[in-house]
């Protein structure tokens, strides 16, 4: 590379100094040392990797054995001496250089050019002259090509660069096809670019650039934990807490921000956890031997989620604004520019602990429990039940992140089922999932649910009005009401019905409604009708059979106590209480006893022992309190023993003692806990009397299995298990005699009352069976039943009739409106049919029989059945269906112009007068006539010659057309310019009016003319001085206007052939289009002094704005007289259509009038109807989109069709006519069906 040459055009001009040879895949690196390696460069070490000549360049080592550095600082300083200008490479604003490598000879070997290269000469070459330096001969006059150059093809960047460490680097090394590749990095500014590059991105192998070294040269890695870490965003999961070390390696790169804070107060190279400010890195070293500097942080998550963002970032001074002095955050942006002198990695740890800890099961009442002591991340609770001994436990709720549950109840009659414990497990994903931890549930949590109970007696059992197997109407009301017992608190009482008598409630059917419990005032406390006394005990159950210790302390000892109303009446025992001195028990509120009943009292092994369910479990019932220290419940010694009954005033009733009893009498620690609704039978304290006042059962129980029963003389007999069986009468029963009744203390009433409406399920043919059935909510749950809480009933609703009401219409005032009920069965007997319109009201009475069933209204509405009355003993039957009648007021002209001035010739659309014309009421539909009376309606669109009355008509429109009276409109016609003759010298020209000079009247005020229809003048001679009239005469200037100076908007227009020359063959006095309501345009002219005219021809623009043919009309040819000539365009387009006339001289030459057009909206299919009312035949035009195919029904005002008419359309305007002769006078209802739309018309026959 001997003298070649490098240059920018000017800043940059250097000559490689002889001597340097570059061999394949090596490199020549040129900067100047003092800038590249000073000691606040970012490749300071440089200078340890290069020894250089005298010349200022040589090989380098390590990774620079293959490079060449040429050092273009001053021969002075150790460089080449070889570089002239200030070396500086130009960028910025989208303005920057175009670099040209040169041989030895001036030949251009190679280019490059970025952010439009226009720093130097912009779309100019240059000259360049390198003077002689270092051996190199001088090249001068070398052309220095321009920034259009194609040298520069495929080899220019769009992209500056703006900013600190930004770089272009060629992809791959070597490159040199006919499209090089770059690689882009930095702040990248491409504003203003053809061909834009995006947003500026990261990449961080050209952020930190590796001078003479391959360009795919890894300038950096990033680790966690010594494993790469290559996405600038990271999730990671963790189990515990572990140190976790992050490192930036950076290779090459020396000038590297070690502190997050520089002198210059920007950002270096910082840690951010979280939101908080950032901190340093833990450690920054630098090895000069391998020239890599190692950013490490170590740290320890946090339990959680907790992010870290780390960053490295250039020292460079003139990174005073990437990103920006004072800035204390990243932006999370990663295209942001902001990110130019940053390496960038985020990781979001998620950090798990394992499953530990001792967990428990707690509980403050019974029935619902906590766990707690678990530890570790991700813990999910999941409660089991064993139902069988020695089954398995099943998942009756969870797993779920809460640690309470609640339904923790004893649901059978087994003393050792059921039991419950809690699995403890995780659902971690960086941590092992162990095995789930169990934890037992203590049985002292779990506990007896409240069971609701229907009154199934008396006055509060369940009733339904009407009553069970009842024949009701749909829609009639029915009412229920029930009593509720065991339960106090607010629930619901929900109707339900279905077809299927067997069905369940809770699960199936269709809701009638809900309403919820009351719970009312608490009764006053009453006398008992019944005694209750202690009628069996048994101290020693049977030892072996039962588990825990028999005859002890443990409940489930199977010991039970028998109490028997001996009557005559019921007694309700709720908060009477038991007692022994040891423990108390309150039997809970809503208990009952027939008389001749039994109440079993015992504990969880009572059923084991005995083969009886106890109706009070001591052991779960939460009702009992134990002195001392809680041990002794339900423990019947086998001596020195008594049981006490207190009603619920705490009065003593009954008790019996054996062994002579225990510390009587015993007034302490008997306390008796409160029950019922809002603890309505509060807490007390009984006293167990002397032993005098017990019944003394004899002396201590010895035999297994053993206890005493109560005889029909009150004494005492002792029998073993078999011979007592409790819940069944003793071998002989004492009736009580000497006994107290007690009192009784009722509960709150708990009731509920709802009135629904039976359902509409009835139809035209058959009985419709039906069962709703009563239930309380919430849904019970075991050992709560059902049954308990659910009342049926069976209903009928018998066949219906179904009556439909129709007759739509539109009347004019003062009609009436006829409608019709129809029936779908024959109505036996009279029924009232009311109709209303929400105002009005009208009503059928009587209907019976087959119908239809006819009336008529007087006022406009949507007419329905309000309600229909039905004969005694008959239901109500359905109804449907309305009848919208429209009675329209007789709209009446209250001002229209007396008259109304027009053009001769010009024709006027009466339409045009109609916004001028106020009504009564407010209508925009107007009819035409010719005459005041009778007649028909006319097209609004006239022509009349002389001085007309028209009469006007308003009218409410289509489908009634109710038309007042009409009014006359005088339309006055206003004298239209006659065509001059014309004398032409070429300097002047002048114009004489015929005699007379309008029609078909004399102009009073003379004719003025103009030659553009803007500038008008009254004069008839005119030079080429007089505005507008330059060049008048020429073949592209011979059109004359003129206009009735009395009435200005009357003009004509004419167009001479050559007027200077020779006369025209014709005068056109009048061409005009106009857009017909049928969206057809009439085409029509006058003219007059015809000579040797041949024909017309009638010329419209096409869709490419060419005038094309459209149809001929033959002249008169040879006429003096005024000629009225029309054409009709069917099928005009939408949107702007233009029409010429073409006038045609036997001798073939011709002449074009001037250009007209109307505007055609886009219009969907659409019909009219003429006339309304008919007598005898009806028009319907049709304008169809399309060619095809329809159907025109006619009904009448019940809906039945009176006749069909099949219509083939084509696209534009169509005529079909109907005929109504053979039609009954009255209104009638007119379909018609164009592809997907239907048009509804009305119209009457008179």
């Amino acid at each position: 590379m001997s003298c070649w040459r490098l240059t920018n055009g000017g800043s940059f001009q250097l000559s490689i100094p002889s001597g340097i040879i570059l061999q394949p895949d090596e490199y020549l690196l040129i900067g100047n040392d003092a800038k590249m390696m000073c000691a606040t460069c970012d490749f300071k070490f440089l200078n340890t990797k290069f020894s250089l000549n005298a010349s200022g360049y040589g090989y380098g080592i390590d990774n620079y054995s293959n490079t060449q550095f040429l050092n273009t600082n001053d021969a002075a300083n150790g460089g080449c001496g070889c570089l002239v200008g200030s070396g500086a490479i130009n960028n910025g604003n989208l303005s920057g250089d175009r670099l040209v490598l040169y041989d030895q000879n001036g030949t251009i070997m190679d280019a490059m050019m970025f952010a439009n290269g226009d720093f130097y000469a912009a779309g100019s070459a240059m000259n360049i002259n390198f003077p002689a330096m270092n051996a190199c001969a001088p090249l001068p006059n070398i052309t220095f090509p321009a920034n259009t150059d194609a040298v520069f093809n495929g080899r220019s960047i769009c992209n500056d660069l703006s900013g600190c460490n930004s770089s272009y680097a060629r992809v791959p090394d070597g490159n040199n096809g006919a499209i090089v590749t770059w690689a882009q990095s930095g702040n990248l500014n491409c504003v203003g670019c053809l061909n834009p590059c995006g947003p500026a991105t990261n990449t961080a192998s050209a952020d930190q650039p590796t001078p003479g070294i391959s360009n795919i040269s890894i300038p950096f890695t990033s680790k966690l934990n010594g494993i790469d870490l290559n996405n600038p965003l990271n999730n990671i999961s963790i189990c515990g807490a572990v140190a976790q070390t992050f490192e930036f390696e950076i290779n090459n790169f020396t000038n590297v921000a070690l502190t997050k804070n520089q002198a210059t107060g920007n950002l270096g190279s910082f840690v951010k956890i979280g939101n908080a400010n950032p901190i340093n890195f833990t450690t920054a070293t630098f090895n000069s031997v391998t020239g890599k500097t190692t950013l490490a942080y170590t740290f320890t998550p946090a339990l959680g989620n907790s992010s870290y963002e780390f960053v490295w970032g250039d020292a460079n001074t003139n990174c005073a604004s990437c990103p920006g002095s004072n800035i204390v955050s990243v932006t999370n942006d990663l295209s942001s520019p902001e990110k130019e002198c940053y390496v960038y990695r985020k990781i979001t740890f998620e950090r798990e602990e394992p499953l530990g800890g001792t967990p428990l099961v707690y509980c403050s009442l019974p029935g619902s429990i906590t766990i707690s002591g678990a530890t570790g991340t991700n813990i999910k609770y999941t409660l089991q039940k064993q139902t069988t001994v020695g089954g398995a436990f099943n998942t009756i709720a969870g797993p779920q992140s809460g640690n309470s549950f609640g339904g923790v109840i004893d649901d059978d009659a087994d003393p050792a089922l059921p039991n419950y414990q809690v699995l403890i497990s995780t659902t971690n994903n960086a941590c092992v999932n162990p095995i789930p931890i169990i934890a037992a549930v203590p049985n002292s949590c779990i506990g007896n649910p409240a069971c609701a109970k229907y009154d199934i007696t008396g006055p509060g059992m369940p009733t339904f009005t009407p009553p069970n197997n009842t024949t009701v109407c749909a829609g009639s009301n029915l009412d229920f009401t029930v009593s509720i017992t065991g339960v106090c608190n607010t629930g619901n009482v929900e109707l339900v019905y279905d077809f299927d008598p067997m069905f369940d409630p809770y699960t199936q059917g269709i809701s009638l409604g809900t309403t919820n419990t009351i719970v009312g005032a608490t009764p006053p406390t009453t006398t008992a009708t019944g005694k209750v006394m202690i009628n069996e005990f048994v101290p020693r159950p049977a030892q072996g059979i039962c588990p825990g210790t028999p005859n002890g302390q443990n409940p489930n000892s199977g010991e039970w106590i028998e109490l028997y109303n001996a009557g005559p009446g019921s007694v309700d025992i709720g908060g009477w209480i038991i007692a022994d001195g040891d423990w108390t028990a309150t039997i809970p509120a809503g208990v009952n006893m027939p008389a001749n009943s039994y109440y079993l009292i015992g504990g969880g092994g009572t059923y084991c022992s005995s083969g009886v369910l106890p109706d009070l479990n001591i052991e779960t019932c939460n009702c009992a309190t134990v002195y001392p220290n809680g041990q002794d419940i339900m423990n019947l010694t086998d001596a020195n023993e008594q049981i006490a009954l207190f009603d619920c005033s705490g009065n003593f009733i009954d008790g019996v003692l054996w062994g002579g009893g225990q510390s009587l009498p015993d007034a302490t620690n008997n306390t008796a806990l409160a029950t019922g609704c809002g603890d309505y039978i509060v807490q007390k304290s009984v006293t167990l009397p002397a032993a005098g006042s017990f019944a003394n059962s004899g002396g201590a129980l010895s035999g297994s299995n053993e206890g005493r029963y109560r005889t029909s003389s009150n004494t005492w007999s002792t029998f073993t298990y078999g011979n007592g069986t409790p819940k069944a009468a003793n071998p002989s029963v004492y009736d009580g005699n000497i006994l107290s009744f007690g009192t009784q203390c009722p509960p709150p009433p708990v009731t509920a009352s709802i009135t629904v409406t039976m359902p509409d399920t009835c139809n035209q043919l058959t009985n419709t069976n039906f069962t709703i059935k009563a239930i309380y909510q919430p849904e019970p749950v075991a050992p709560c039943l059902k049954s308990d809480v659910v009342a049926s009933a069976n209903y009928t609703i018998p066949p219906c009739e179904l009556l439909t009401l129709s007759g739509d219409g539109y009347y004019c005032d003062p009609a009436t409106a006829p409608i019709s009920v129809a029936t779908s069965n024959t109505l036996v007997g009279n029924y009232i049919i009311n109709l209303s319109n929400g105002v009005n009201n009208a009503t059928i009475n009587p209907a019976t029989g087959a119908g239809p069933f006819n009336t008529t209204v007087s006022n406009s509405g949507l007419w329905t059945i309000s309600s229909v009355t039905p004969p005694a003993g008959k239901c109500s039957p359905k109804f449907e269906g309305s009848a919208n009648v429209n009675i329209l007021s007789i709209p009446s002209i209250t001002y229209a112009p007396s008259s109304v001035h027009t053009c001769y010739l010009y024709g006027i659309d009466l339409t045009s007068i109609e916004p001028q014309i106020t009504t009564s009421p407010i209508t925009t539909n107007f009819l035409w006539y010719s005459v005041p009376s009778g007649g028909s309606p006319i097209n609004p669109f006239v022509f009349p010659t002389t001085d007309t009355v028209f009469y006007v008509s308003a009218t409410t429109g289509a489908p009634a057309n109710c038309e007042g009276s009409r009014v006359a409109v005088n339309i006055i016609i206003d004298p239209l310019p006659n065509i001059p003759t014309v004398v032409c010298d070429g300097i002047t020209v002048t114009f004489t009016a015929p005699v007379p000079d309008c029609v078909p009247i004399p102009c009073a005020s003379g004719v003025q003319y103009s030659a553009n229809g803007i500038n008008w003048s009254n004069n008839n001679v005119f030079s080429a001085a007089d505005t507008g009239w330059a060049a008048w005469g020429s073949p592209t200037n011979s059109s004359l206007y003129l206009r009735n100076t009395t009435s200005p908007n009357c003009y004509n227009y004419v167009t001479f052939i050559n007027p200077c020359s020779a006369p025209l063959p014709l005068t056109l006095l009048h061409f005009d289009a106009v857009l017909n309501k049928n969206q057809t345009v009439d085409l029509k002219w006058i003219t007059s002094n015809e000579v040797n005219v041949s024909h017309f021809e009638l010329e419209k623009k096409d869709m490419n704005g060419v005038f094309q043919w459209m149809s001929t009309t033959k002249a008169i040819g040879n006429s003096k007289a005024d000629h009225n000539y029309d054409d009709i365009d069917l099928n005009p387009n939408i949107g702007a259509n233009y029409y010429r006339l073409k006038s045609v001289d036997k001798d073939g030459k011709y002449t074009y009038s001037n250009v007209v057009s109307v505007f055609l909206e886009k219009v969907n299919h659409s019909i009219s109807i003429f006339p309304n009312p008919t007598s005898s035949e009806l028009n319907i035009d049709i304008h169809s989109l399309d060619k095809t195919n329809s159907e025109v029904i006619v009904y009448d005002i019940f809906g039945n069709i009176i006749l069909k008419k099949e219509a083939n359309l084509s696209q534009g305007k169509n005529n079909v006519k109907i005929n109504t002769v053979q039609l009954s006078k009255g209104n009638y209802t007119l379909k018609v069906k164009l592809k997907d739309e239907i048009f509804v018309s009305k119209f009457t026959k008179l």
